[in-house]
């Protein structure tokens, strides 16, 4: 314990025992109550002076406290526009050619367009294949539509970079 706790302790103690005295001389308190008020006062301040100096004061912090202090992750991030999703499509199309754009370009575009015309245009991608036609183009049409047929060599050419950028626009522009 230090000095300065250890006197404001012993000086407590003297106050709290004047008191009670203080009390009992002025005829407020009987002897028995003023010892009884006198040693509860001087018990309760030694507990308090020497209580804290029982346990560590640099305990470690509780993987519940690091937890609870941390910052939550960061949601994933979203694309902010069909021009994201463009970019990540343009280098996942490079790669593969034509049975990428078929069996993975493809059933993205179609669920992408169907939402865009259903939503935007009360139009449905598969129903109403004259208004979708009309809509998204003749060569977004040919991509997207219902009885569209897989490539015949895997390995063929894929989709050319500007011809993407036109069907994200024309996507963006429904």
């Amino acid at each position: 314990m230090s000095r300065g706790r250890a006197f404001a302790l012993v000086s407590s103690v003297l106050v709290a025992g004047a008191g009670s005295w203080g009390l009992y001389y002025s005829g407020r308190l009987g002897a028995a109550s003023a010892l009884r008020l006198g040693g509860g006062l001087c018990a309760g301040l030694v507990l308090l002076g020497v209580l804290p100096a029982l346990w560590p004061r640099d305990r470690g912090r509780s993987a519940l406290e690091e937890a609870l202090d941390s910052p939550p992750p960061a949601p994933p991030e979203r694309p902010r526009s069909l021009r994201d999703t463009e970019l990540a499509l343009r280098l996942a199309c490079s790669r593969e050619g034509a049975y990428d754009l078929h069996y993975r370009l493809r059933p993205l575009l179609r669920r992408l367009a169907g939402h865009l015309l259903r939503a935007h245009r009360l139009v449905d991608l598969d129903r109403d294949q004259a208004a979708s036609r009309e809509l998204l183009g003749e060569d977004l049409w040919q991509l997207v539509r219902p009885d569209a047929s897989a490539p015949k060599q895997r390995g063929g050419r894929g989709v050319a970079p500007s011809r993407l950028a036109r069907w994200v626009e024309r996507l963006e522009s429904l």
